[in-house]
């Protein structure tokens, strides 16, 4: 009737609250003393500095701190890969100290600075022995891919940063923001923003080639992929050294070796970011003769190519009208003889460039040394091709 319990009396009197209950009653139990400090417990965390936290056990017992306070420790973060920073020069003068001590300012610090030299007869070599992070190479080869092959055999980074001799970082964060692309594994290099201030035209052709936006790009199915398409520039760029172990930059392009390994990157499934925050600031100044003879090496490196990766003309059709307009608006007038001028050289300099492969190799070697040694009309082989 009652359950488990038949007789009810005994039912109440044990389901009874009121009644009180013994001592006997009851398991007794002794509670454990409280731990003493060290052993085997950690206190609990507190803030440090400016939020970040750290154990309170001392370093050595047992414990390492788990994030350091700003400013103590690496300059670099963990999510960063490490850096080689390297600058082809041939006697950059004296303002190149200038460039290197920008560098030492970047917000994330290099690895090293490796300055790769083709026989400077300046103060290259002293102006390099100022900065402890900086290591001179005599490479015995000018700016261009063999001296961007030797310096990458040496670098120590996980990824190797390029500029040139006269390319000064715009601001304390330029190297931040060319490694930050480099979380995404896809990515196999990374170009940044040049600019010219003080040079109108050169700074409206740079800012039409490189936009104040960023681009993410990669080889897709019916992508040329033309070199006139493609402006990664070693003037101021970064790529992955693991991606640079396959494919290296070829030495047989006088000119547009760096876009030529970013198409073959690209090619090989790669990414390559445009980063316009990471921006650098030309410093030297342009001049007929130096356009004329970048547009001679370009004429002899597309006929060298033979048309295969497109054209290398500098400048897209109807550039100087475009341009000349820019300048009357800024009412830059004094600019336009110089645009004609830089227009008359950049298209003749290309054409003598087509056809200096039928000049004599004495010829050659006066007008461009650079070219000197080259076969003419030399296509590329099928391994020059994939590397």
């Amino acid at each position: 009737m009652y359950g488990r319990f038949p007789d009810r009396k005994r039912a109440v009197r044990k389901l009874d609250p009121r009644r009180p209950v013994t001592r006997s009653k009851v398991a007794e139990t002794s509670s454990p003393a409280p731990p003493r400090k060290g052993e085997g417990t950690i206190e609990p965390i507190r803030p440090v500095g400016d939020g970040t936290i750290e154990p309170t056990l001392r370093t050595g017992e047992g414990t390492e701190k788990l994030l350091l306070p700003k400013g103590e420790g690496t300059s670099r973060p963990a999510t960063l890969p490490s850096v080689s920073v390297v600058i082809p020069t041939l006697n950059p003068g004296r303002a190149f100290g200038t460039v290197l001590h920008r560098l030492t300012k970047q917000e994330v610090q290099p690895l090293e600075i490796l300055v790769v030299d083709g026989g400077s007869k300046d103060a290259a070599r002293h102006i390099v022995s100022q900065f402890p992070q900086a290591r001179f190479i005599e490479a015995g080869v000018g700016p261009g891919p063999r001296a961007w092959n030797r310096a990458c055999r040496d670098a120590r980074g996980e990824v190797v940063a390029f500029l040139t001799q006269d390319a000064l970082p715009s601001d304390d964060a330029w190297l931040r923001q060319l490694l930050t692309p480099f979380a995404d594994a896809a990515v196999g290099g990374v170009y940044g923003r040049l600019l010219s201030p003080g040079h109108p035209l050169t700074e409206y052709r740079l800012a039409r080639r490189y936009p104040n936006r960023e681009r993410r790009r990669r080889a897709r199915f019916g992508d040329p992929l033309s070199l006139d398409g493609i402006q990664f520039s070693a003037s101021n760029a970064a790529l992955r050294l693991s991606v640079w172990q396959g494919i290296r930059f070829n030495e047989h392009f006088p000119v547009a070796g760096d876009r030529e390994w970013a198409r073959q990157a690209m090619l090989a499934s790669y990414t390559i970011v445009y980063q316009p925050a990471a921006r650098v600031d030309l410093t030297l100044s342009p001049s007929l003769q130096l356009a004329f003879h970048d547009a001679m090496l370009a004429g002899w490196t597309a006929e060298y190519l033979g048309g295969e990766a497109g054209t290398l003309r500098s400048d897209p059709p109807h550039f100087m009208r475009r341009a000349a307009w820019h300048l009357l608006r800024r009412f830059r007038v004094d600019q336009l003889p110089y645009l004609v001028l830089e227009d008359m050289a950049l298209r003749y300099g290309y054409g003598v460039g087509e056809r200096l492969h039928e000049a004599a190799p004495s010829i050659r070697r006066r007008v461009a040394p650079e070219i000197a040694n080259e076969a003419p009309r030399r296509y590329l082989t099928e391994y020059e091709q994939i590397a």
